[in-house]
């Protein structure tokens, strides 16, 4: 095999391996040169344009003749190219990525090329090279490192850094740079597409940028001016923000400001008081993170042994801040000057940069609240005076001293009612509510802090003066602003929730007083220990002292619980005796005891069936057992047997109801009954037309419902209720049981006299035509007897229900049964469904609970 070039047409003789055994392909590898031919490199010299040669020789073709085998190349060339990635505009902390294009440059197709760098000239004179260059070293060019992005794309990449300190050679050198400078990236390429030697070159340059100054504020306070006082005599601190991007020197670290390019100026009347220069105390604010290039080789497989990614990104920084204090031969109306030099705007210009501020002082002010606070209540104090927010960084303090009335200090004074007498006088520490608010705060609890009531320095009814020492007002003197507080007390009440109790009844107790409500957070008590709550019986003579919790925070509401014959021993017409001692009251008294009384009673129960006539399939019925001296436990739910008996059943059967609730007194359960001729477990026995009779015996009945009854003798009293059982009937109309509603529309099973209550009862037409109807409500009393009858007429429509109602006001206590009937009418007194009924308790009306 012969390889021959334009320029070189002797060439030389190329040996080729087969592939692999009995293949019948041979391969052979050979370069180009631009200098010589030399057969054991295996290269061959040519130039552009030349064409390249490769012939074989074959001695036997399939025809049995020799012939000759041509392959022809053409050497060409190409013009490089070079750019900066990005705008040709960078900052000083930016990695600048450098692309090169030439696939002249691409030598390998089997791994990326690479062309090195890493030197220093003061000339771009190497060829093949790629230089970069900055107009602040005009002398120096610096060669970077570039890589092949593929193994066939002959596109190069490379970086540059930047500084505003010193260069650095490398394979990715640094440039030093400074704000508006010049950039030079150069590709010296060493055959062009005409074969000659280019140098391209693409042009950037450095941002500057114009600083900016601000302050924190308008107006700054002063120092103090008066010989003495808690104020300093320097005044506030200065809060200075600079802007500037030309100063964000090192993005990994922090940047300072030299110092004479900051500078602070005291001007009175147009002259210059007080002058210096500040740079050195601003520090970069913001803290930057520094530009990582994360560089990740990857071994692919033998041909392609790396490659390249760089993560790039910009570093927001050149925010500072500086912390001066403003003089103390600072004075009211001054003027505050901050300039900054800036030493290359974005045209690259020197510029000062001044903002300007008034010293300037302010009246204060104090108020309290709430303006009327009882002894042990909170009070806050607040001041208002930007005189005292000197440090807008900080939450600050108006201090104590030794004595009232130093300038800058806050004094309360304890006056008796008439203002005359002074009975203590303190001083109050006060903490700005937060920094830079000019509020300062005080929270106290009267006589805790400050001033003692033990001490006798706070008593209801005195009041409070408080007093700031304002040490310069807006007018550059002095004032002392007055706030004032009345100190109140309340007089507690103690009450019962009854009148009267049963045997094992729960006694609740509430003491208002808000007085006692010392923390609005909290949940407080009066404990037993300070014997100030206390209950006696006449069965128990001696007091027993009480502890109460404050029902809700803040309320001043507090509550306790005592049972009968369970914490304290009573009797029937006990008397029940609860007292609270005030240990302050709004008249200025002390230890003043407040009563509340009550007794003993027994209740005579009440037992009513639920309707007085059922029918024979209606299999249950509803007993109602109200009998408060059953309540046994006010903290559980009690029980009671009830006997049952029927015309056909004369033994009757035992019937548990169960308290509706804990502490009701209200006993409800069911009977069930059966008409099947023979006898079910569990069910009372009945037939058509039977009377059912439902019997209690109540062993702690009202002695003034037993006939004869003397003292000592048992209270032992039958209660029995009374239904009727009738057959089987196919009403049209369904009659729900009767609720009570209260004014407010709630259903009750107790009342008081004289309260306005709506009975309404809810009717259900079952038939599928409309039907007129008359519904009947009438009340009787224990004793039967009629006190109350009237009716509506209506029309309920098919399938439908409908909900009618009349008010009614009881006039005497009692037990009371509401009967509902449903007529045809008046004309056709026809039934249209069975009767309801229900029973209501009326209590007196300065009884009810």
């Amino acid at each position: 095999m012969n390889v021959t070039s334009t320029t070189d047409p002797e060439g030389f003789q190329l040996l080729l391996e087969e592939t692999g055994e009995n293949t019948g392909v041979f391969t052979g590898n050979f370069t180009f040169n631009l200098e010589y031919t030399d057969p054991v490199e295996e290269t061959i010299k040519v130039w552009f344009r030349d064409k390249v040669y490769v012939t074989y020789f074959d001695v036997m073709t399939k025809a049995g003749l020799n012939a000759t085998i041509q392959a022809v190349a053409v050497i060409v060339a190409h013009t490089g190219s070079i750019r900066w990635t990005k705008d040709p505009e960078y900052g000083v902390t930016e990695l600048a990525v450098i692309e090169v294009t030439d696939p002249d440059l691409d030598t390998s197709t089997l791994h990326p090329d690479v062309v090195e760098g890493g030197q220093t000239y003061s000339k771009p004179i190497d060829p093949g090279k790629i230089y970069v260059w900055s107009s602040v070293e005009p002398d120096k060019y610096y060669t970077l490192t570039v890589i092949e992005t593929n193994k066939t794309t002959g596109v190069f990449v490379g970086y540059v850094k930047f500084s505003t300190k010193e260069s650095k050679a490398g394979d990715v050198p640094t440039l030093k740079v400074k704000p508006a400078c010049s950039l030079k990236a150069i590709y010296f390429d060493a055959v062009d597409e005409e074969g000659s030697p280019r140098k391209i070159v693409a042009r950037a340059w450095m941002r500057s940028h114009t600083g900016e100054i601000s302050l924190d504020r308008e107006t700054y306070p002063p120092g103090r001016k008066t010989a003495s006082g808690l104020r300093p005599t320097e005044g506030a601190w200065v809060i200075i923000t600079l802007k500037d991007l030309d100063l964000n020197i090192e993005p990994e670290g922090q940047d300072y400001v030299p110092k004479e390019l900051v500078k602070a100026k005291i001007v009175r009347d147009g002259g210059v008081v007080h002058e210096e220069n500040i740079g050195h105390l601003f520090k970069e604010y913001v803290n930057l993170t520094a530009i990582q290039v994360n560089v990740t080789e990857v071994e692919v497989n033998q041909t392609e042994t790396e490659q390249v990614n760089v993560t790039t990104a910009e570093i927001v920084g050149g925010v500072f801040k500086a912390k001066w204090r403003i003089p103390s031969l600072a004075q009211r109306g001054d003027i505050l000057e901050i300039v900054y030099f800036d030493q290359s705007d974005d045209t690259g210009k020197l510029q000062a940069k001044t903002v300007k501020a008034r010293i300037m002082s302010h009246t204060g002010r104090i108020e309290v609240s709430p303006s009327t606070v009882p002894v042990y209540g909170n009070l806050t104090v607040r001041v208002y005076d930007e005189d005292w927010n000197l440090d807008p960084e900080v939450a600050e303090t108006i201090p104590t001293d030794t004595s009232t009335g130093v300038w800058g200090g806050v004094d309360v004074f304890s006056y008796t009612p008439d203002l005359k007498s002074v009975m203590g006088m303190a001083r109050v520490e006060l903490r700005e509510t937060g920094p830079n608010t000019g509020i300062f705060e005080a929270n106290l609890t009267v006589g805790v802090d400050w001033l003692y009531a033990d001490a006798g320095q706070v008593k209801p009814g005195y009041i409070l003066k408080l007093v700031y020492n304002d040490d310069l007002d807006v007018s550059g003197g002095q004032a002392r602003p007055e706030a004032y507080v009345q100190i109140q007390a309340t007089t507690g009440k103690v009450k019962l929730d009854r009148k009267t109790y049963p045997l094992n009844g729960e006694i609740l107790i509430s003491v208002e007083d808000p007085d006692l409500n010392l923390h609005p957070k909290l949940k407080e008590k009066i404990t037993a220990e300070t014997q100030r709550l206390f209950i006696k019986t006449t069965d128990h003579p001696q007091p027993l002292y009480l502890t109460a919790e404050e029902v809700e925070p803040d309320s001043g509401i507090f509550q306790a619980k005592v049972t009968l014959n369970r914490d304290i021993n009573a009797s029937y017409r006990s008397g029940i005796f609860v007292c609270y001692i005030d240990e302050a009251t709004a008249e200025g008294e002390t230890d003043v005891p407040i009563t509340a009384k009550a007794w003993v009673e027994q209740y005579t129960a009440t037992l009513t069936f639920n309707k007085p006539v059922y029918a024979v399939d209606e299999r249950e019925a509803q007993l109602t057992l109200i009998d408060p001296d059953a309540n046994k436990n006010p903290d559980l739910i009690d029980y009671v047997d009830v006997v049952v008996k029927s015309s056909r059943d004369l033994a009757g059967r035992r019937v548990t109801l169960l308290e509706t609730e804990p502490n009701s007194g209200r006993f409800e359960g069911t009977v069930r009954f059966t008409d099947e001729p023979r006898w079910i477990q569990g069910f009372l026995a009945v037939e058509s037309y039977d009377r059912i009779t439902a019997e209690y015996v109540d062993y702690d009945a009202d002695p003034s419902h037993i006939a004869n009854w003397t003292e000592g003798k048992p209270t032992i009293l039958k209660v029995t209720a009374k239904a009727k059982i009738v057959p089987k009937i196919g009403l049209p109309v369904v009659l729900s049981p009767p609720r009570i509603l209260n004014q407010k529309g709630k259903p009750v099973v107790e009342a008081k006299t004289g309260e306005l209550l709506l009975i309404q009862a809810e009717l259900k037409n079952t038939w599928k035509i409309s039907l007129p109807v008359v519904c009947i409500f009438q009340v009787k009393n224990a004793a039967g007897e009629k006190v109350y009858m009237s009716w509506v007429k209506s029309r309920v429509e098919a399938e439908k229900s409908q909900t009618l109602g009349l008010s009614w006001a009881p006039e005497e206590p009692g037990t009371y049964i509401i009967e509902v009937y449903v007529w045809k009418s008046f004309e056709e007194p026809e039934p249209l469904s069975a009767p309801a009924l229900l029973a209501l308790k009326v209590l007196p009306s300065q009884e009810y609970g």
